[in-house]
């Protein structure tokens, strides 16, 4: 088949179109790294051609979601306007699938897994910029299958700035990784917030097979293993050699990132990396 993979530059978007070369795929790749990608200081998409293309895969993402809301108009460039104007591009070439990547964020804060119909938050700018994406994406898409990828945590080997590799760094270097309290009495040893992280060659692989899927408007992208951020820095710890440091702080933690995967997992039935074996990789690919 031919992808155009746009975020192709992206952590999740470099793997991919690396996968998807190995699998004999045609790719065209878009990055705001080069000519024709999202523009770096508006976040707007150039001009795109996608005649012959069969799978656009909307991976763009600001990188200014800390900085809100004086970046606000930068997110919401490109996690909706681009995004909506590559559909309307990809559904007047008669591209057959868009897949959008949204984030398991776009749930209100709640202890239990989300599933794919829990309520929104549209409260913070971030959350709300991807359910605008959503949304704008799925009135572009007519005639065009669509699928709103909801991901929750993708990790991997030589990523940075992000919680799963911020663990890695902190447990190495000796330093206390603190974790939030739980309203609940009866938690003796508070873990912090719970997840289910996802690794990237599972990532790139369960894309793969979304791009055939038809009629599933809305998926919840995730691991199989809910972990609290004091199991997974006692796993990292358990690989490198090093006993970790966790301490409690007084904030109370308002909901967890757990995402439900019954949808998923009944159309990618292929087992998943577990959380162990992915830090195994993630400091050999370090080494």
């Amino acid at each position: 088949m031919r992808y155009c993979v746009i975020g192709a530059g992206g952590y999740v978007g470099r793997f991919l179109c690396e996968h998807l070369v190995r699998q004999e795929h045609s790719v065209e790749a878009v990055s705001s790294s080069r000519p024709g990608g999202i523009d770096p200081v508006t976040g707007l998409l150039g001009k795109l051609d996608l005649v012959g293309i069969d799978v656009v895969v909307y991976l763009a993402q600001s990188p200014f979601y800390r900085q809100l809301p004086q970046r606000a108009s930068h997110l919401v460039s490109v996690n909706c306007v681009s995004a909506v104007q590559a559909a309307i591009t990809a559904q007047a070439s008669n591209v057959s699938k868009f897949i959008y990547a949204s984030t398991g964020n776009v749930y209100r804060a709640s202890f239990d897994p989300f599933k794919e119909d829990s309520p929104l938050e549209r409260r913070s700018w971030y959350p709300l910029s991807k359910i605008l994406g959503e949304e704008g994406v799925r009135l572009a898409a007519t005639g065009m299958d669509l699928t709103c990828l909801r991901i929750f945590g993708v990790y991997g080997p030589n990523q940075t700035d992000k919680l799963i590799p911020n663990l890695v760094a902190r447990v190495i270097r000796g330093e206390t990784v603190t974790v939030d309290r739980q309203p609940s009495p009866d938690e003796s040893e508070p873990g912090g917030m719970r997840t289910n992280p996802i690794y990237i060659d599972d990532a790139v692989r369960a894309i793969e097979t979304v791009a055939g899927l038809r009629g599933l408007p809305v998926m919840n992208f995730a691991g199989d293993e809910m972990l609290s951020i004091r199991q997974m820095v006692e796993i990292i710890g358990e690989v490198v050699g090093i006993s970790p440091k966790v301490a409690v702080n007084d904030r109370v933690r308002t909901g967890d990132l757990i995402g439900d995967v019954s949808l998923f997992r009944s159309h990618y039935t292929t087992s998943l990396t577990t959380f162990k074996k992915g830090i195994q990789k993630v400091l050999e690919a370090s080494q």
